[in-house]
């Protein structure tokens, strides 16, 4: 039977129960100390542990184990923000971006939106240096990371040591972010890897910033360069003490500009490279002085001042018969005649044969001084020069011979060319001419032209050789060239008439084959010529 309201079966059983008592009550405080103030409690509402634990930057992470404790950050990262993005800017350092930073300037926290004072009267207390606390009663005035004397809410610099004068940043009087106390060159602007002096590339104790030559290393005497380098001012890599122009850059073996006429203006400003003058004319010679055409006739006397000429003809080109036309460019150069018919007379007589075109039945064909058509004696219509069977009456297309006694003389037709038909093609090496410097037939050459291609249709087994050639005036390449294209426009025209091109061979010699001397005008113009000859296979 039980002797107590706890049930006890007898004495020895209640007495050790009261033993066990404070047995319990040792084990339950000794419990309570080792676990302290992080030993968890039940929370009605939820199975979750709360912490009771101080927090002062509120982000879960009691502070004896946050090693950022005014900075939010998740138990992961022991409590200190994440690696912010590099494309995001937080100028404070509390792990939330300027965008997202209510207070951008001053370390805070993640619950109260960047800022440290959660309310406008924590603000009004630190500006009244009272006590700043936080939820669990933590006074945040007292909170001084870096341990300046600055705390972290006033402190602009609050991870690195600094002065309150300066906001709790270290002094840094250049601005280099290098602060004074670790500057070598506090008052000028440096880089890190120079100790906060400005950068010394050759390491000559002269800094780039003073130093004329920053890559070759000299002394301070002579502004970093060194003693024995010649000093180039013109930098034309020609010394000052050999440069006859230091000041003037130069690509000649004296240090000056290029000046061809040597009136010491250079030729890239010289307007007159090849005449001396003055640098007042911009190296052209006086009004008075000046000869544009370099013929030896000074321009105010110049009747040709943009034509080279000859003195006795005050500047112009030779003119023999004063018509107005250059010897050079005269087809009838010893008679006057008028610019519109290249030198030669209104009344040109094509052929040469006395009878003026105007009046002459046949201008291309020399003929008799009466109606200058060649001599036809048996009157078949084919002149005696031509005609294979003359004195007997024939047809024009059996060459002057009857139908009856035409086999012969035609089949010696074809291997042959009549003394007429030849003459056709020796004159028109006199003939056939081209405006002046170009491969441009005058209207008269294509005139000769369409004769020499009704010889080959009159010749149908034929072909043409053309010959191009110059006088030795102006450079070989050029007359070369210029001969090859006169060739060739005598080709076009013909094949223009009806001529098949495998006909025409075209050829260009330049100055090559000179038929008299270049030396004498004269011999000039002979050499200036197109020669035409008749082949057969």
């Amino acid at each position: 039977m039980k002797d107590s309201l706890f049930g006890f079966k007898d004495e020895i059983e209640r007495e050790e129960f009261i033993i066990a008592i404070p047995v319990l009550l040792f084990f339950g405080w000794l419990g309570y100390y080792l676990l302290g103030d992080s030993a968890p409690s039940l929370d009605t509402d939820s199975t979750s542990m709360v912490a009771i634990a101080s927090d002062i930057d509120g982000d879960g992470v009691a502070d004896k184990m946050d090693r950022c404790t005014v900075a939010a950050g998740p138990a992961s990262n022991f409590g200190c923000p994440e690696k912010v993005s590099t494309t995001q800017t937080d100028t404070d350092g509390d792990g939330i971006a300027n965008s997202q930073d209510q207070c951008p300037d001053t370390r805070g926290t993640i619950a109260n939106n960047g800022c440290a004072v959660a309310s406008a009267s924590s603000t009004n207390n630190l500006a009244n240096n009272m006590a700043v606390t936080d939820s669990t009663g933590t006074d945040l005035t007292a909170v001084d990371t870096d341990q300046d004397s600055v705390n972290d809410l006033r402190d602009q610099c609050p991870t690195l040591a600094g002065s309150a004068d300066n906001g709790g940043c270290p002094i840094d009087t250049d601005g280099d972010t290098i602060a004074d106390a670790e500057d070598r060159c506090p008052s000028l602007g440096g880089i890190a890897a120079n100790l906060g002096c400005p950068a010394d590339d050759d390491k000559d104790g002269v800094y780039n910033t003073a130093d004329n030559c920053p890559e070759v290393a000299g002394n301070a005497n002579n502004n970093g360069c060194p003693a024995e380098l010649p000093t180039d001012t013109d930098a034309d890599g020609i010394s000052d003490t050999e440069d006859q122009c230091p000041d003037l850059p130069g690509t000649q073996s004296n240090g000056c500009p290029a000046d061809a006429d040597g009136d010491s203006v250079a030729d890239a400003a010289d307007l007159c490279p090849d005449q001396p003058g003055t640098l007042e004319f911009n190296g052209c010679p006086p009004v008075s002085e000046a000869d544009s055409d370099g013929d030896g006739v000074m321009d105010n006397s110049d009747l040709c001042p943009q034509r080279a000429g000859e003195s006795r003809f005050q500047g112009c080109p030779s003119d023999v018969d004063a018509d107005g036309v250059s010897d050079t460019d005269d087809r009838c150069p010893d008679v006057k005649g008028s610019i519109e018919n290249n030198g030669c007379p209104t009344l040109a007589d094509s052929d040469g044969d006395g009878v003026a075109d105007t009046d002459d039945l046949c201008p291309s064909i020399a003929g008799t001084a009466t109606d200058g058509c060649p001599i036809d004696s048996d009157g078949d219509g084919v002149a005696d020069a031509d005609d294979q069977c003359n004195g007997v009456v024939g047809t024009i297309e059996l060459l002057g011979c009857a139908p009856a006694a035409a086999a012969d003389s035609v089949q010696a037709a074809t291997t042959a060319i009549s003394v007429a038909d030849q003459r056709i093609l020796d004159e028109a090496v006199a003939q056939v001419a081209f405006n002046s410097s170009s491969a441009t037939l005058t209207p008269r050459s294509q005139e000769i032209l369409r004769e020499i291609a009704a010889l080959l249709k009159k010749y149908p087994d034929s072909f043409l050789e053309i010959s191009g050639h110059t006088d030795s005036s102006g450079s070989a390449r050029r007359n070369m060239d210029l001969s090859m294209q006169r060739a060739r426009a005598c080709a076009s025209f013909i094949a223009s008439e009806g001529i098949t091109l495998d006909r025409l061979f075209a050829y260009g010699y330049g100055e090559s084959q000179p038929v008299t001397s270049n030396d004498t005008l004269q011999g000039r113009r002979i050499n200036r010529r197109v020669e035409f000859e008749l082949k057969f296979p």
